[in-house]
């Protein structure tokens, strides 16, 4: 349903971005690697992450084969940091560098303080 968008958003963002290599090296939704400049100049690249499928998976384990490494959830809950406890290449001994950083829906904390903990 959003690939109609993705020529738009496509076109648009060749129009209006200066897109420039990463400053800060991350993982690719799309590909589950190590983005490049290569990838991210191309503004093709950035509708994809409408139409193709999340590579968390692949995403995270490339992510766990880092050292030395927390992982904080950024958004409301503990979702993401369950399928993170969950991915075959998480060691038991990383789960408590796994921080939520926000409450979820039912959680009666402020956010502020929950963020202040996470910390």
């Amino acid at each position: 349903m959003r690939a109609p968008a993705a020529a738009e958003l496509t076109s648009w963002i060749a129009d209006n971005i200066t897109l420039n290599d990463p400053a800060i090296r991350y993982v690719s939704n799309v590909t589950g690697e190590l983005v490049t400049g290569e990838l991210v100049r191309d503004p093709g690249y950035w509708a994809r992450h409408m139409c193709q499928t999340v590579e968390f998976g692949t995403g995270l384990a490339r992510v766990l084969a880092e050292q030395d490494l927390a992982l904080a959830e950024v958004g409301p809950g503990r979702s993401l940091g369950a399928l993170a406890r969950s991915h075959p290449d998480c060691p038991q001994s990383q789960w408590p560098l796994i921080v939520p950083m926000l409450p979820g829906a039912t959680e009666p904390q402020d956010g502020s303080a929950w963020l202040a903990e996470a910390v």
